[in-house]
């Protein structure tokens, strides 16, 4: 697993930028994008599950994703990234379009559900039921 030469190169960016970041549940970061990533079953959905957070937490820039990574990869990573533009509902539907960012997302949300209190669990429900 992460033997590739994409998902190192994609493990090294996590850890440097997310080194010392915790998540609101006082996790490291990269403990919970190693947990998604190691469900996937390909090297660019695991890539894509190491990588999902960057562009939002603006750790890395989408032309420096596009020079290290290839299309697919980026593409989807773009997808994935939040866009202050649409709703939620249609945020979720332009990830249904894409394979890879559909797969990794509903991995994701999946992953989320197990530590959000059953009162905050509706917005990823709705994701999922739209993705799956």
């Amino acid at each position: 697993m992460f033997t590739s030469k994409v998902t190192q190169k994609a493990l090294r960016i996590v850890y440097q930028a997310y080194l010392k970041k915790k998540d609101d549940n006082n996790i490291p970061v990269v403990f919970s994008l190693y947990d998604v990533a190691k469900t996937m079953e390909d090297e660019n959905s695991q890539t894509v599950a190491l990588l999902r957070t960057l562009l939002d937490d603006k750790k890395i820039t989408f032309i420096e994703l596009q020079k290290e990574f290839p299309f697919e990869i980026s593409e989807a990573l773009r997808v994935l990234a939040k866009d202050d533009v649409l709703s939620y509902p249609d945020f979720i539907r332009r990830i249904k379009l894409n394979p890879l960012a559909r797969t990794v997302k509903i991995a994701s949300l999946k992953a989320e559900l197990k530590y959000l209190k059953k009162e905050n669990q509706e917005r990823h429900l709705f994701a999922l039921k739209i993705l799956e």
